[in-house]
């Protein structure tokens, strides 16, 4: 990744694509979303989330991703 973070949502789209997103600098939480495409053993940015969060839970669901609960630097989601 080339951001570096812990505390984030990690979710497995399809057989050759990693989705990393949200999770927490040191210094607050990250809306950034990375791609790791297994093919090209490649990273790269894609959409970010609309708000920035920590320590949640993703899925996909038809071929959606979906986030739920976590923090952010202002309230328990």
């Amino acid at each position: 990744m080339s951001t570096k973070r812990e505390d984030y949502g990690l979710v497995a789209y399809s057989n050759s694509r990693l989705y990393a997103m949200g999770g927490w600098t040191g210094a607050g939480e990250l809306n950034s979303v990375e791609l790791y495409d297994t093919l090209a053993n490649q990273w790269q940015p894609v959409k970010p989330m609309i708000t920035a969060r920590r320590e949640f839970d993703a899925a996909v669901i038809d071929n959606s991703i979906y986030v739920c609960g976590g923090y952010d630097v202002y309230k328990k989601m």
